[in-house]
């Protein structure tokens, strides 16, 4: 990360396509970035301290709190 291969072969094995996938990272660069740059939505983990603060990433507090995030 975040180079782009990481992320095109993580869709490759899924079998899904960019619009379809969501990327959970802690790294604003390196998880954020690379997502954006591949299509991915990505969504920002902050378990200890302040949330780093990017424009339209939502950021949660754990994994728990995916599921409600992403639901249709």
């Amino acid at each position: 990360k975040p180079h782009g291969a990481i992320f095109e072969r993580g869709l490759e094995l899924a079998g899904a396509a960019p619009a379809e996938a969501w990327h959970v990272g802690d790294d604003a660069v390196a998880d954020v970035e690379g997502a954006l740059a591949a299509g991915i939505r990505p969504v920002l983990i902050a378990r200890d301290g302040a949330p780093p603060a990017v424009d339209g990433v939502p950021v949660i507090r754990s994994l728990a709190a995916l599921p409600e995030l992403v639901a249709p």
